[in-house]
């Protein structure tokens, strides 16, 4: 996983990177949190901590409303299937949950230190992790994507994996978690199918944009989070905070987060991953394999493919963890 910026020496600037705390204001005075995988940055009006491993982080006191505190949990992304007799789906997106800020203040109620734990990407053949943010007033877990199917159908997740082919895509569970925990929002599509003769490839792994439905082989798109808050994912970030989230901030799926990889593909193709991290799906004959997930992004992997001979599926990437607070 990333691992940018292991400081907890306060910020000393609101502006930039430099150190592993941000400060906003409220009537409560500044609001502070700390982290020791922690990489913060700060413009002119508001404050963000942004955090790919799992460590614990601090709050110097409850949210308030005039905070406008927005986080974003991104799950896991799910492996491609792993059994490359003909072609395997590709792995399910990571589970997306954004808080808006009108929930913020229910999240967190008084200081203290939480842990965060971000879910890594599935092995092949394996679910993404779960990410988490626990020890707070509401707890909240974004689930790991899907595997792709491997001579069955995709495994639920966050994200629904891919089928194999002939089989159907798994469920995206997001939607569901957190029972009881209003005013959020949650992503998570199901997986497609698998193709039949004559190609018999793999389904694409279902996004956090949606999916599910017939056949098809590319990964399904992730949410686009700038719709849900403008700016909250910014060109102006730093390159170590741009470098921890996986994408160039010239790439097209720069603000999504949750894709799904492509489905592995016999004869034609191959496939690309859905918007915002997904894996390509190899293809057998010729190549290429598949191709990983985007760390930072929760992308799910591509899936494998076998025909003259074995191209093999990729894992999932990491997910994340983002806070962003107004400065007063």
């Amino acid at each position: 996983m990333f691992n940018w910026n292991k400081k907890e020496a306060p910020l000393k600037a609101l502006a930039g990177m430099g150190g592993g705390v941000g400060r906003g204001g409220g009537s409560l005075g500044p609001l502070e949190i700390t982290g020791a995988s922690i990489n913060p940055y700060s413009d002119s009006t508001h404050s963000w901590a942004f955090q790919v491993n799992s460590d614990p982080i601090t709050f110097s006191r409850a949210f308030e409303a005039d905070d406008e505190v927005e986080i974003l949990l991104v799950g896991g992304g799910g492996g491609g299937g792993s059994n490359n007799w003909g072609a395997t789906g590709g792995g399910g997106g990571g589970g997306v949950v954004f808080v808006p800020k009108t929930k913020g203040p229910e999240i967190v109620t008084s200081a203290g230190t939480h842990p965060i734990i971000v879910g890594t990407g599935g092995p092949i053949g394996n679910n993404g992790a779960n990410t988490t943010i626990s020890g707070n007033a509401i707890a909240l877990t974004a689930l790991g994507g899907g595997r792709g199917g491997n001579g069955s159908t995709g495994n639920p997740g966050g994200c629904g994996g891919g089928g194999q082919f002939q089989s159907g895509g798994g469920q995206g569970t997001q939607p569901s978690q957190n029972p009881g925990v209003s005013g959020i929002n949650q992503y998570g599509g199901n997986g497609n199918s698998g193709g039949g003769q004559p190609d018999l490839n793999g389904g694409g792994g279902g996004g956090a944009g949606g999916g599910g439905g017939p056949a098809s082989v590319s990964g399904r798109a992730g949410i686009n989070i700038t719709p849900l808050s403008p700016g909250f994912i910014t060109s102006a970030f730093p390159t170590p905070v741009i470098n921890s989230m996986g994408l160039p901030e010239n790439n097209p799926g720069y603000t999504y987060f949750g894709a799904g990889g492509a489905g592995g593909a016999r004869s034609n193709g191959p496939f690309s991953g859905g918007q915002g991290g997904g894996g390509n799906g190899a293809r057998d004959p010729g190549g290429p394999d598949g191709t990983p997930g985007v760390n930072g992004r929760g992308g799910g992997g591509g899936g494998g493919a076998e025909a003259s001979g074995q191209r093999p599926s990729a894992p999932g990437g990491d997910g994340c963890f983002i806070i962003r607070w107004k400065l007063s």
